[in-house]
């Protein structure tokens, strides 16, 4: 799935290639991507004429503002990919959703699992794109301190790789990152949070930011389906030190680097640099 890094590179790369330019035609090949309004008619209508005006990123969100005060949002889901073609380009396979831009180009929204949304806001609606309401804090917020982490995380009691992986408590990490930062930060995924030291809080928050810069900077990380706005693949999956690495050394002490399920998915750890230090806390609910 698309984490924060690759969706920010998705609308960084896009970003500079769609403002100004406007939709002029719109083919939906698969209704049940259109999450919001419930007519893919209507969607369809109503973002003809629209311009693309600016950007941001929220979560795992790509929000892009539009002319008439409305808001294009898409959720990439697991295997969703947003790109621009220029000129007239036969559609991949998969392609679900067409913008036809002025200029010749097109935004093309793909996606081989088809659990991926997209969703056209008036002011107000925001509820109806899926959790984007209930999305906890950015995790890259200048706002966000170090206190603000600390003060949640000794509030809860589930485990650590369940916390941030929970959307409603951070907003954009995945599974992938979320490995990585326990890595960095020599932190047993299902260490209980309530029972994190102060100087484990502080190295989880700096990891965590820097291993997200590091990612954004790289492009984001390719496995399989993952591209760019511009269909480029990422580069920093040859950066991962644990995700994905199971049976090979640990890059710091060499201890063999093991997977184990972890709040419902696999999770790569060194059991020498991350000492279990688990009991069984009661389990908190995911805001997937």
């Amino acid at each position: 799935m698309p984490e924060l890094p690759e969706v920010e590179t998705v609308l960084q790369s896009l970003l500079p290639i769609l403002q100004g330019k406007t939709v002029n035609s719109v083919k939906i090949n698969h209704p049940q991507v259109i999450g919001w309004p419930e007519s893919p008619l209507t969607f369809a209508r109503e973002l003809t004429g629209l311009i693309f005006r600016d950007g941001h990123r929220r979560g795992k969100f790509l929000i892009f503002q539009m002319s008439g005060e409305r808001r294009l949002i898409f959720h990439l889901r697991m295997t969703g990919q947003l790109f621009y073609q220029e000129g007239f380009v036969s559609p991949a396979p998969h392609t679900h959703l067409i913008l036809v831009l002025s200029g010749g180009g097109a935004v093309n929204f793909k996606d081989t699992r088809r659990f991926g949304r997209a969703y056209l806001l008036r002011p107000g609606e925001e509820k109806e794109a899926g959790n984007l309401e209930r999305l906890g804090p950015e995790p890259l917020d200048p706002d966000f301190s170090p206190n603000d982490f600390k003060d949640v995380l000794k509030k809860r009691s589930g485990r650590i790789k369940s916390l941030l992986l929970n959307q409603c408590f951070l907003a954009g990490l995945g599974n992938i990152y979320v490995d990585e930062i326990l890595f960095r930060s020599s932190v047993h995924p299902e260490t209980p949070a309530s029972r994190l030291r102060e100087e484990e809080m502080d190295r989880l928050y700096c990891n965590m930011r820097t291993i997200l810069r590091e990612a954004i900077s790289g492009r984001g990380t390719t496995f399989r389906d993952y591209r760019d706005g511009t269909g480029q693949a990422g580069d920093f999956q040859g950066l991962l030190q644990v995700y994905g690495r199971e049976g090979q050394n640990c890059p710091h002490c060499a201890e063999e680097i093991r997977r184990k399920k972890v709040a419902g998915r696999s999770s790569f750890f060194c059991p020498r640099c991350q000492k279990d230090d688990s009991y069984d806390p009661d389990s908190i609910g995911e805001c997937k």
